[in-house]
């Protein structure tokens, strides 16, 4: 039912872009912006339960006329403490992931979904493997679900925020907030006025960043990329009695997990675990070169595939980087293998975030091509002997993570293997 082919096309569903929880700089605020930024998450934080619907339109705009345009229809809906409804529909993608505070079933394609037990909250929601990702999805995320954190998530990435009118608009529904991020893009949240502030449009322009990551752009004349937002319905209040019902489709096989899933899709295990780890070089931040060849059949290397957009990404790195910290003196190196995004992304990225971590740049992608990555993060054992011993896609918990690698670079540093050890 599976194949292989199918798994690259699912790489950003395994790659959410849920909240940060590295440190960084506080954005700055503007004496303007305060109050309308304040009074819209302390409703957010409130509330017992939001109901949203949204009709987005991404644009494309060459010499001032729209040259494509994608339509997708988003609904959101959250209640404390851990129901969740999320529907994505497009032509490219149809998504449903429903908590109904028992079990939580995501539908990722027509004929697969993944069923497990529903998080306790819905903060641990936000760090399921298999949400999907996007600006769209990050804003849902912080917006309609009810959190003591819905400021730093809201936040997250943002350097600046300030009160503006938007373009063209001579009767806007409320009051306008820019948030400004790092990576130069930005979003503007109109936001009501009153006692119960809602979301009533929403526009995100990431022209800027697109431009810097593909410098072909640069040369359209007349180059923009949004995303038009248009909120139909924001409810402060649980939806109808069918608003966390899952239904899955006729002969759709569920599986327990994403990493189950993908196995399916690939046939088994990932299909570099117990073969020689490809050699690769790549350049790291300081310009020096990474050989991979210096490391291999001496070394315990991990490889951890992330970029700086993938949430889980950012809230795996810290605790990967502390354990391979821990067995440093045993053999043990660590590069985070960013994936295609440009230098300057990356800098502004480690020094907003305060990590300390060896970055080895993927420009062209070939190396992920290479370790036939499906998703962010991934994450690659090698051991001592030089072979890939495991292949980690996504994590469970945090906690999770760092035993399961505490355990296996408890093996691995001895030059044992954990692939005989399953033997």
């Amino acid at each position: 039912m599976f194949t292989r082919h199918l798994a690259p096309a699912l790489a950003g569903l395994f790659a959410i872009a849920a909240s940060s929880l590295s440190a960084q700089e506080p954005a700055k605020v503007s004496p303007e912006a305060a109050p309308v930024l304040s009074a819209f998450v302390d409703q957010i934080k409130a509330a017992k339960a939001v109901t949203a619907v949204f009709k987005t339109s991404e644009q494309v705009f060459s010499e001032g006329q729209v040259v494509f345009e994608t339509k997708t229809d988003y609904s959101a809906a959250s209640a404390l403490p851990n129901k969740f409804a999320l529907r994505v529909d497009s032509e490219e993608l149809n998504v449903d992931i429903i908590s109904d505070g028992k079990m939580l079933n995501m539908l990722v394609t027509p004929d697969a979904y993944i069923s497990k037990d529903s998080p306790a909250t819905l903060a641990d929601l936000i760090v399921e493997p298999g949400m999907p990702g996007g600006p769209i999805i990050d804003a849902l995320l912080a917006m309609t679900i009810p959190s003591e954190s819905a400021r730093e998530s809201l936040l997250t990435d943002v350097t600046s925020v300030e009160l503006v009118k938007p373009e063209g608009d001579a009767n806007p529904a409320g009051k306008t907030l820019q948030l400004n991020r790092a990576d130069d893009s930005f979003v503007q949240l109109t936001i009501t006025d009153g006692k119960q502030p809602k979301l009533a449009g929403m526009l995100i322009d990431m022209t800027e960043l697109i431009k810097r990551a593909n410098p072909q752009v640069q040369k359209t004349p007349g180059f923009k990329f949004v995303v038009n937002v248009v909120v139909e319905k924001w409810e402060w209040a649980e939806g109808g009695p069918d608003t966390f019902k899952f239904e899955a489709p006729k002969d759709a096989k569920a599986f327990a997990s994403v990493e189950a899933l993908v196995e399916s899709m690939e046939g088994g295990p990932h299909p570099l675990v117990g073969k020689p780890a490809p050699d690769f070089e790549a350049p790291l931040m300081d310009d020096s070169t990474l050989k991979l060849s210096k490391h291999l059949g001496k070394d315990v290397v991990i490889l951890d595939f992330w970029a700086t957009w993938c949430g889980p990404c950012r809230l795996a790195m810290p605790v990967i980087s502390e354990v391979a910290e821990e067995f440093k003196d045993k053999g043990v190196v660590l590069y985070a293998i960013n994936n295609a995004e440009s230098k300057a992304e990356i800098e502004a990225f480690l020094k907003q975030s305060k990590l300390a971590i060896t970055v080895a740049r993927d420009e062209d992608s070939s190396i992920a091509m290479t370790y036939q990555v499906t998703g962010f993060p991934m994450t690659v054992m090698i051991g001592k002997s030089g072979k890939v011993e495991n292949v980690h896609l996504g994590f469970q918990s945090l906690e999770n993570l760092r035993e399961q690698l505490t355990t296996e670079l408890s093996v691995l540093s001895k030059g044992e293997s954990l692939v005989e050890s399953k033997e």
